[in-house]
């Protein structure tokens, strides 16, 4: 085995570690020395792991702070019961305009995949933020309605595993051209029927 390639397992195996150590968990009773790191105010720029309840008061913060920009509306529930929150993205939040282009951020499809989800939620901040004084921001706000899913698997998350709470992976529960052409919510995970 090469060095190169002993230091990259290494490496790999010590990040794995920290982060499944670090991860926020919804029990008051773990213990976790990130939990104090994740303030939920709008205009941190703390970069941490959010649970659940952290991430939904982040959500709340930053759409309360941009109220003609953005509203916050759940899609559904995760097979726990946690609800699955989106951000709209839209200017003035108007009705739907059927000739305004649409966006749909999805992040955190797989339990322990986590950086897309603080990702999309520093997105959120920033362009909550930005409006009005980055042209490039405006610009993308005023003329695109966006739709911001940070976490498609809140429980998956939350046991720090890939699959959602029945132990199936979302990626391949959705309907594909070759092996699954019925396009239905009939049999899906209900976060997969949420998304759909």
């Amino acid at each position: 085995m090469s060095r190169a390639l002993l230091v990259f397992i290494v490496l790999c195996w010590c990040t794995f570690s920290f982060v499944y150590a670090c991860r926020p968990s919804d029990d008051p009773l773990q213990t976790n020395p990130l939990q104090d790191l994740c303030p939920d105010d709008y205009t941190s720029t703390t970069w941490c792991y959010r649970n659940y309840t952290q991430m939904t008061t982040f959500m709340r913060n930053v759409a309360t702070q941009c109220p003609t920009l953005m509203s916050m509306y759940s899609i559904g529930k995760s097979v726990e019961g946690r609800d699955l929150w989106v951000i709209r993205i839209a200017p003035e939040i108007t009705p739907r305009d059927r000739l305004l282009p649409q966006a749909k951020y999805i992040a955190n499809m797989h339990g322990d995949e986590v950086v897309g989800r603080e990702l999309l939620l520093h997105y959120l901040q920033y362009i909550c933020t930005s409006y009005g004084t980055d042209p490039q921001i405006t610009t993308l706000v005023d003329n695109t309605e966006i739709h911001i899913l940070p976490s498609m698997n809140p429980d998956g998350f939350d046991l720090g595993v890939r699959a959602n709470a029945n132990g199936v992976d979302l990626n391949r529960d959705f309907p594909d051209q070759f092996t699954d052409r019925v396009n239905s919510v009939a049999g899906r995970q209900p976060e997969t029927a949420a998304v759909m």
